[in-house]
């Protein structure tokens, strides 16, 4: 942004926007980013599972190792006015932790294992 000498054109800016995207046949391309760390097979210890996801979806997440006392925990972010449990069902066993989303909700939510953290990405049904 910048002003234009104030003398000829008082109270008058400048603006100038520039638009940074891919576009390919008239379709906008979104390259999405993976917030969780990759897995690979030297990974130690690590929540495995989707990152994305959609509503009303059944997703298993399990862990690479088990890690004794550990346990599962679902925490929404700060943001959220909402309860975890009225926005999920989940069903524990001893290997995996099996999450539905049962209302159309979007945004993030982290699973804990342990020290763990997935963070899962709730996108909108569209």
């Amino acid at each position: 942004m910048q002003a234009p000498d104030h003398i000829s054109t008082p109270g008058v800016m400048e603006v100038v926007a520039e638009e940074d995207y891919d576009c390919k046949h008239g379709e906008l391309i979104v390259e999405v980013t993976d917030p969780n760390p990759a897995i690979t097979e030297d990974t130690e210890n690590a929540i495995i599972g989707p990152t994305f996801v959609k509503p009303l979806q059944k997703v298993i997440f399990k862990y690479k190792k088990f890690t004794p006392g550990a346990a599962w925990n679902i925490t929404l972010p700060a943001e959220k006015n909402k309860e975890v449990d009225d926005v999920i069902d989940y069903v524990l066993t001893d290997s995996d932790l099996t999450v539905t989303w049962t209302q159309m909700t979007s945004g993030s939510y982290i699973l804990h294992y342990g020290n763990l953290e997935h963070t899962v990405i709730v996108e909108s049904l569209f």
